[in-house]
């Protein structure tokens, strides 16, 4: 009687530990004026939005772009998608990277996604 009920108890906890996101891919996309910019170009002193898509639901995702200081935090909805708006006043190419809390207990967090940005005149 012990023995089932503890690898019962024992299996459901490998299933709890598991990271919310296993399976799923994270993608960040970068829109500007109403449309979604493919090549991840945006232009310099205007406002453009990430909007994110695949990440965990209950976890606010950390977003870092190269140089600039702090990073942002913002909430992950239900669908596991966020959207973030940002403006650049320099052109470059910029890092963008995404970080989540590696699993559901808390703990250290994982880069979730990254990407580069244009940002042009």
């Amino acid at each position: 009687m012990r023995r089932p009920f503890l690898i019962a108890v024992l299996v459901g906890f490998a299933l709890w530990a598991v990271p919310a996101s296993a399976g799923r891919n994270a993608d960040v996309a970068v829109w500007q004026y109403g449309v979604e910019s493919t090549s991840r170009t945006a232009q310099a002193g205007n406002f453009f939005t990430l909007v994110g898509t695949g990440f965990r639901t209950w976890a606010p995702a950390k977003i870092c772009l190269t140089g600039q200081y702090p990073c942002q935090t913002v909430e992950v909805d239900s669908s596991g998608s966020f959207r973030q708006p940002e403006i650049l006043y320099y052109p470059g190419t910029y890092l963008i990277n995404v970080y989540q809390q590696k699993s559901r207990n808390g703990g250290n967090t994982d880069l979730a996604y990254s990407g580069q940005l244009t940002v042009v005149n």
